[in-house]
């Protein structure tokens, strides 16, 4: 998937560091993360392929549309965090 941007956010708007995706920091990178962005051909795939990582929490598909994916995961305690991908 062709990417121009990728961002991670809360559900009430406030931009995060990727980095917030996992713990401990030998788990995973921030380069997994865009290989799996750009390696995934569709919304679906990106999904499989972002869960296979060592993530703190599983994505859902949001949302999809001809120019950007959103993706949706909530942690133990009902926090709601977004990760949107522009195409």
């Amino acid at each position: 998937m062709k990417v121009e941007s990728i961002k991670f956010f809360t559900s009430t708007g406030i931009r995060s560091a990727l980095q917030n995706l996992w713990y401990p920091a030998n788990m995973c990178s921030v380069v997994d993360i865009n290989d799996a962005v750009e390696d995934a051909r569709d919304a679906q795939d990106l999904v499989k392929r972002l869960n296979q990582l060592r993530l703190t929490h599983p994505f859902q598909l949001d949302r999809e549309t001809a120019t950007k994916v959103r993706l949706r995961r909530t942690d133990s305690f009902g926090n709601t965090s977004y990760l949107e991908v522009l195409k």
